[in-house]
């Protein structure tokens, strides 16, 4: 079975979990991608290079509202 944007979003929620940060999860997000390699679908790798992203500027920073967001829209698995 792959890893899937599904996947990523109910992993994703249990990072907010753990603590809102966006520098820790950007970071999480980063070890994720690098983890998985080339073994995840471009889609995927777009979607968590977007939370990676959050670490390198402000404009690309979720709040925990937006990010819990975003998680359950690739849990429900609907293109944002």
């Amino acid at each position: 079975m792959s890893y899937t944007a599904k996947n990523f979003g109910f992993d994703l929620l249990e990072q907010i979990k753990t603590g809102f940060d966006v520098v820790r999860i950007a970071r999480w997000a980063h070890k994720k991608y690098m983890d998985l390699g080339i073994e995840v679908e471009e889609s995927v790798q777009q979607v968590i290079l977007q939370i990676v992203a959050m670490e390198e500027s402000p404009e690309f920073e979720m709040d925990e509202k937006e990010l819990i967001a975003f998680a359950n829209t690739l849990i429900r698995n609907i293109r944002r």
